[in-house]
């Protein structure tokens, strides 16, 4: 028996740490519970992470995001690229995707942070290393909170494992190497439920 907690991702949170930073002012850990529905704007360049990429919002994000864009005539995916502080250069946003989650997950949670956006670094004729420049400011919308959920892409194996009351349950957790062939990715688990529509896809 291995124990990694109640929550299947929990393994990971510590090393995504630096990277939720990055886009989360003031991030702090938190665990999203069944039944929770949650949504991320992503690019058709990547569509292998369509569910396991790790920026995720909930229901009233999205609800916001919606009444903005009626309320200034722009599409849903110009409201969100606004609200989120999501440069053009970093994802077409042409997908829209939502799943309900029907397992415990730990996140990151905090408001987009603003973004500095630099022009690329140049290598000037005699070799010498030119810096890149700021050319642009993207401030979010600080009544949003956004979720980075490490892990989905990984690989779980149900096992019996503990929570925080230290009692041995079912559950699941990080797979070893060796257990890759009877495991599954955490997405297609944690994202799959007896419920209407559990997963969605709509092309921007």
């Amino acid at each position: 028996m291995t124990t990694f907690g109640d929550v299947p991702n929990g393994a990971f949170m510590e090393h995504a740490r630096e990277k939720a930073a990055k886009g989360l002012l003031m991030a702090v850990s938190g665990v999203l519970l069944p039944g929770t529905r949650i949504y991320r704007f992503a690019t058709s360049l990547k569509r292998e992470r369509f569910f396991s990429g790790e920026w995720w919002f909930g229901q009233t994000p999205f609800d916001s995001m919606k009444a903005y864009a009626q309320a200034s005539g722009c599409s849903l995916r110009d409201a969100a690229r606004e609200c989120l502080a999501v440069d053009h250069s970093w994802s077409q946003m042409d997908f829209l995707l939502s799943a309900t989650l029907v397992l415990r997950l730990s996140a990151w949670m905090g408001t987009p942070l603003t973004q500095s956006i630099k022009t690329p670094a140049l290598i000037l004729a005699r070799g010498e290393l030119q810096g890149g420049r700021y050319v642009r400011q993207l401030e979010p919308d600080r009544s949003i909170t956004q979720y980075y959920i490490p892990g989905l892409g990984e690989q779980v194996l149900k096992d019996w494992v503990t929570g925080r009351t230290e009692v041995i349950r079912p559950g699941w957790r990080p797979a070893t190497e060796i257990e890759r062939g009877r495991s599954q990715v955490l997405w297609q688990v944690a994202f799959t439920a007896r419920h209407e529509q559990p997963l969605a896809i709509l092309k921007l």
